[in-house]
């Protein structure tokens, strides 16, 4: 599951006591106000007058009634302040060298995360690993194409195909992909649904040879993943992000499990270990800060689905 948006304009602040948390501590004054001016200018530019109002309620609310950034806000301010340090380029990781939007569409708070190669590190492994076997890789859920591009930007793979609901998601991997110069090499359509199979078919991409699939759809991908299409994706390889809590019997979980047992060899994944202390962008931070910037602000402990073919791709 990602996280929930938190755009240029950062969260919106409750003035409710018990919800009142996170003072930055390492934010002067004078850096956190140009932090707010910018979220203003650039909500402006990105979301328009309704993006502009919902700043100025967070503004209103921390500096006339007193209200502290909660959690998220004070992941944005820092994911902020990194991106400003490292131009918004990603520096470690598999997507080394990826340039980000400055005015991020999906998550801002997971930003400084992704600048360093940590977020959701254990798909990046996964998606290296498997590109040594496919050309295509084929992103189901590309909210604002950090994978779609990187995977690009990195030449794991040689083109990328990404589904993508929202029209604000989509117009934000085109300016991505043109960012990054792989406008080229990217092909980017709307929701996945009964015409999946078709939208690849029309791309030109090669069911024989397969590609790699990731799937994180909010849970649809339990509906969308029918046998059918598993047997046509067959050659393929697959990262699903698991939404449901349970794996007992009768949970999405195990359904889908049984269901894809039949094609492909199955294990699952979850969220690991990170060390922000690795970092030495990050060595004058606090304690606290470095830490906060490893969370990925999730409900519960995530797992992904990893899925190879039983036979032989030859």
């Amino acid at each position: 599951m990602r996280a929930p948006r938190f755009g240029a304009e950062g969260s919106i602040v409750s003035v409710e006591p018990r919800v009142l948390m996170w003072q930055p501590k390492d934010v002067s004054a004078v850096a956190t106000a140009k932090v707010r001016f910018d979220q203003v200018r650039r909500s402006l530019a990105a979301g328009g007058w309704q993006a502009l109002g919902s700043a100025a309620k967070t503004f209103v609310a921390q500096r006339v009634l007193g209200a502290r950034p909660d959690f998220a806000q004070h992941r944005y301010l820092l994911s902020d302040r990194l991106a400003r340090e490292l131009n918004n380029t990603v520096r470690y990781g598999p997507f080394q060298h990826l340039k980000l939007h400055q005015t991020p569409y999906w998550s801002g708070a997971d930003r400084g995360a992704m600048l360093l190669g940590m977020y959701e590190q254990e798909v990046l492994q996964q998606l290296q690993q498997l590109s040594h076997d496919y050309d295509t890789f084929i992103d189901v859920g590309a909210a604002d194409g950090y994978y779609a591009v990187g995977a690009l930007v990195s030449d794991q793979f040689q083109s990328c195909i990404c589904f993508e609901t929202d029209v604000r998601g989509q117009e934000a991997i085109q300016r991505l992909a043109d960012l990054n110069n792989v406008s080229k090499r990217i092909h980017i359509f709307g929701q996945a649904n009964s015409e999946f199979l078709s939208t690849l078919s029309s791309t030109g991409f090669d069911f024989a040879s397969g590609g790699v699939f990731l799937f994180d759809i909010e849970g649809a991908e339990y509906s969308l993943l029918t046998d059918s299409l598993l047997q046509t994706l067959r050659n393929s390889a697959m990262i699903i992000e698991l939404h449901d809590s349970s794996d007992e019997p009768g949970s999405k979980n195990a359904d889908l499990f049984m269901r894809v047992a039949r094609y492909f060899n199955q294990h699952v994944v979850t969220f690991g270990a990170r060390d922000p202390n690795l970092f030495p962008e990050l060595a004058d931070w606090t304690d606290d800060d470095r830490w906060i910037l490893c969370s990925e602000s999730r409900a519960g402990l995530m797992k992904w689905l990893i899925l190879t073919p039983t036979t032989s791709l030859n």
